[in-house]
């Protein structure tokens, strides 16, 4: 398949969620239509994650790729859409009781749609050009633009990076290195990485992220970009939205990884030489 046909392929699967319980049990959820409510996601979170005696309202969810913020705090039949959250990894909380503020909200009348000629001409012509614009992003005159699929096994992030900066390896041990590889570079820099940064102190930080059953992101990829002297741009195949990591250093290398919203897998380029 083309770069371009997987782009358009996994922007219109619905937003996926990999939940992570207070014990650390995960379960990655079915995907969901953009008009799922948070009701009907704090249900399919019950569900999948096998939760008993636990009402909807009191499931507490933090939607963690960036920036990390509490979406559960609205009425229950608010729906995804007007968050501002694509895919991604969310973490919840159960609560001894229903937030007091969040009273079942009356059933909303029903809108009218819009016609195919207006709204939802708009946005498929917007989705095309984000869709074409990114495929600008990984376009080359010499070679063919091609998406390594990457196991899912809470290591993708680092599998994808080891894959694209280092010319096509595939090694899970070595993936699984570069989480010391991180470590050590926080552990050595406690200034420029502090409890700021990392959201939790350094020696949990190293804990955290020496686990395989974590996941990496953002911080993950910052580090690496600086580790590998290379530029990392990590595109959300969800908005086409391009995060560019180690942009300020001007490194001379680039690679790029697919992300959506809960998985990574890298980008490869075929030369016309066959190589």
């Amino acid at each position: 398949e083309s770069a371009q046909f997987q782009l358009r392929r996994r922007m219109s699967s619905g937003l996926r969620f990999r939940v992570r319980a207070p014990n650390g049990e995960q379960s990655t959820l079915q995907p969901l239509p953009s008009s799922t409510t948070i009701e009907e996601l704090q249900s399919s979170i019950i569900s999948a994650l096998q939760l008993k005696n636990t009402h909807a309202s009191c499931i507490e969810i933090k939607y963690v790729f960036p920036p990390a913020r509490v979406i559960s705090a609205v009425q229950p039949n608010t729906p995804l859409s007007s968050l501002a959250i694509t895919s991604g990894n969310l973490i919840i909380s159960i609560l001894s009781a229903p937030p007091p503020n969040l009273a079942q909200a009356a059933p909303q009348k029903q809108q009218a749609q819009p016609t195919p000629s207006s709204s939802t001409s708009s946005t498929k012509k917007s989705e095309e050009k984000q869709i074409t614009n990114a495929c600008k992003e990984l376009s080359h005159a010499n070679g063919t633009v091609g998406i390594k699929v990457i196991d899912s096994d809470n290591s993708c992030l680092f599998n994808a990076v080891l894959f694209a900066a280092e010319n096509g390896v595939e090694d899970k041990v070595k993936g699984q290195e570069l989480r010391q590889v991180i470590a050590s570079i926080v552990m050595s820099q406690p200034t420029k990485y502090n409890a700021a940064v990392l959201g939790k102190s350094v020696d949990a930080y190293v804990q955290y992220i020496l686990s395989e059953k974590t996941w990496g992101g953002s911080i993950e990829l910052s580090v690496l970009a600086h580790y590998y002297e290379m530029q990392i741009n990590a595109i959300d195949v969800v908005t086409l939205n391009v995060h560019k990591f180690g942009e300020d250093h001007a490194y001379q290398q680039c690679i790029y990884v697919l992300y959506d919203g809960i998985h990574y897998d890298a980008v490869f380029m075929t030369l016309l030489n066959g190589t």
